[in-house]
């Protein structure tokens, strides 16, 4: 992407837990308004994990974080039917500024409707770095020009 961006995950006995680096470019300031828990943030810089552990392909877990630090989760299903999704993780985070960009740090405590990460195992997830002047980038894309919002296209992502 034209804004380099990392992506990390790790997990224990109750986590799991992702991480993003994001650089951002000089002379293209950050678009990160919200502050407020619940406000919309899809029009603003920021970084986005869609996931569906049990890999149904029938919902998944949308996290989204602007770059201000500011977090939303939303339940998907199909056709936005989310009512079939049991699992709920708690999600904590950390945001950091830095002077050439910013990180966020990212824990899921693992809920009892959710596979435990084990070595071998693998969650569909896509990690995003979403940016305010153009569409949704995917840093793991699994197809050319993938909907983002079909978990079929999300990447499968195997621990270790």
């Amino acid at each position: 992407p034209n804004r380099p961006t990392k992506f990390y995950a790790a997990y224990d006995d109750s986590r799991v837990y992702f991480a993003f680096h994001c650089v951002e470019l000089p002379g293209h300031p950050l678009q990160a308004y919200q502050t407020e828990p619940g406000s919309p943030i899809y029009f603003e810089d920021g970084v986005m994990i869609q996931l569906d552990p049990a890999r149904t392909m029938q919902g998944y877990m949308e996290l989204r974080f602007n770059a201000l630090g500011l977090i939303r989760t939303t339940k998907r299903g199909p056709f936005w039917d989310y009512t079939g999704l049991a699992w709920d993780p708690v999600v904590e985070h950390k945001y950091g500024k830095r002077s050439d960009g910013w990180d966020i740090e990212i824990a899921l405590t693992v809920s009892p409707d959710m596979p435990m990460p084990a070595p071998g195992m693998a969650w569909r997830l896509t990690p995003s770095r979403v940016w305010f002047d153009a569409d949704v980038v995917i840093i793991a894309p699994t197809r050319t020009n993938p909907d983002v919002s079909d978990p079929e296209n999300f990447a499968m992502f195997r621990f270790e």
